[in-house]
């Protein structure tokens, strides 16, 4: 296993932890009910998934791979197209939530439905499919060098702590919305 890809492989878990919490919210038609939730999901998504998880991805896994293995490029490629459909969905959701006055509690609810099947659909095929493939073409050295990058990144743009501060933020928003005990992604 290479590292790199084992902790975005975890991130995952977190990310997935909380598409749940939306996806129950939307299920039930419950966005008035927890639209404070919403707004909480949103940002975590814009910040966590999108400017941590994806940016990582981005900036130092993908092209390394892509490096070492160029027959990766056009699988590559279409995760990045996903990674742009995503923060279109994402962008819709922020202006939902972050508007004053009425908002179109539908147009939220269509969006946050997309991004949930969007994203799960993705990070099943990053998982099932192109991380098995990175492993493969990334050497251990790259791997190291790789990681080495994500930290920084993490650290200069995030601080040390955020992993941890958004699994506290997935198991609070999960028990509060689904139940305290409720089965998580997370283990």
């Amino acid at each position: 296993m290479r590292i790199s890809v084992t902790l975005l492989s975890y991130e995952h878990g977190v990310i997935r932890q909380v598409l749940d919490v939306l996806a129950e919210i939307v299920r039930t038609s419950s966005i008035d009910k927890h639209f404070d939730h919403v707004v909480e999901i949103v940002d975590f998504l814009d910040s966590y998934m999108d400017k941590f998880h994806h940016k990582k991805e981005e900036r130092f896994v993908f092209p390394a791979a892509m490096i070492s293995s160029p027959n990766l490029k056009p699988e590559i490629e279409e995760l990045l197209h996903e990674h742009r459909r995503a923060r279109q969905l994402l962008g819709i959701m922020i202006d939902e939530t972050r508007q004053k006055g009425i908002k179109d509690l539908n147009r939220l609810s269509r969006s946050s439905k997309a991004l949930v099947e969007h994203v799960t659909i993705h990070i099943q095929k990053e998982e099932s499919s192109v991380f098995p493939k990175i492993e493969d073409a990334i050497s251990i050295d790259d791997d190291i060098k790789v990681d080495e990058k994500c930290r920084e990144f993490t650290r200069d743009r995030f601080g040390e702590d955020f992993h941890q501060v958004n699994e506290r933020f997935s198991f609070r928003i999960q028990d509060e919305v689904l139940g305290a005990g409720h089965n998580s992604s997370v283990a």
